[in-house]
């Protein structure tokens, strides 16, 4: 009966712990209209990188989310890895950058290797093509929870 109850205790100790843990997560903090928010285009010298292959029904909805924040990035790079689809020309369509890696089917590391190489920015963000931002000021949030951490 000992057991039954040592163990009771422990189950319910790892619950409590999880549930700790759990409220301690990192979050993005609503946006905050203060003086050194306001220099932030000057300073946020981001580039995005994004690894696409036959990415074309995803990458649309990330570019236009992309092209509605208040914090604009220096470029952004869609790095094609051998898409059969019509990433290219969508991925052009928005004004991005097109790299294309070397082989056919390099890999996503491959990709995101290229275009970090070929970057400009100071900061590197990768999004993966099926990924978009919510509100408006998604990435100036993101990118101000960075700098605080």
């Amino acid at each position: 009966m000992m057991t039954v109850y040592l163990l009771l205790a422990g189950i319910c100790a790892a619950w409590l712990a999880g549930w700790l843990i759990f409220f301690r997560l990192p979050t993005i903090p609503t946006r905050k209209e203060t003086a050194a928010s306001k220099d932030l285009k000057e300073r946020a010298e981001l580039s995005i990188i994004i690894p696409a292959r036959n990415e074309a029904e995803n990458l649309p909805q990330l570019l236009a989310s992309l092209q509605q924040q208040t914090l604009h990035p220096v470029e952004i790079l869609v790095v094609d890895d051998g898409s059969e689809d019509e990433t290219i020309a969508c991925a052009k369509g928005f004004g991005a950058t097109v790299l294309q890696t070397a082989a056919d089917s390099a890999g996503k590391a491959a990709a995101c290797w290229l275009g970090a190489s070929q970057a400009v920015g100071k900061y590197l963000l990768f999004l993966d093509a099926d990924t978009f931002f919510l509100a408006e000021d998604g990435l100036e949030r993101l990118f101000v929870a960075f700098e605080e951490r």
